[in-house]
């Protein structure tokens, strides 16, 4: 199995957007109405850093930071995976430690919402050592539960 990260490219966007994961699938709905597709090709335009993870040269995620257009330094760090993601080597979620470093180095401070329902997802941004606030808040069209998690750079 070989597992690398690469830049994102568009041409990996239809993959991952035809066999993304249910709870991505619905925290970008419940937040946006978006489709996955056309939430991949937003997230893509507006990041300051896009990569694709792959295993075996087929992509099972893509993630990256943007500005968040309110605050000075602060980037937004997000993440669509496919069912894939969950049968990854360890090695392979080794190597996203570096990327949020990576994000920090460009922004200082990493803020974002992540569904209260996404569970997989929390789990993973707490191993990568984000703080989460301790009670939800409403967001999106649906009023729907989500953490606020963020990072700040040491």
């Amino acid at each position: 199995m070989k597992v690398s990260i690469v830049k994102a490219e568009e041409k990996h966007l239809s993959f991952i957007a035809d066999n993304i994961r249910d709870a991505d699938k619905n925290e970008i709905y419940d937040l946006t109405l978006m489709k996955p597709l056309e939430a991949l090709k937003k997230s893509l335009e507006v990041s300051f850093l896009a990569c694709t993870g792959l295993i075996d040269g087929k992509p099972i995620c893509m993630f990256g930071v943007g500005d968040t257009g309110m605050m000075f330094n602060t980037g937004r760090p997000w993440m669509i995976g496919t069912n894939e993601i969950d049968n990854v080597p360890v090695t392979f979620l080794r190597r996203n430690k570096v990327y949020v470093q990576k994000m920090l180095d460009c922004y200082g401070f990493l803020e974002n919402y992540v569904s209260q329902e996404n569970t997989k997802a929390i789990d993973w941004l707490k191993w990568l050592g984000f703080t989460f606030d301790e009670e939800p808040v409403n967001m999106g069209v649906f009023n729907k539960h989500f953490y606020r998690f963020w990072m700040v750079k040491q």
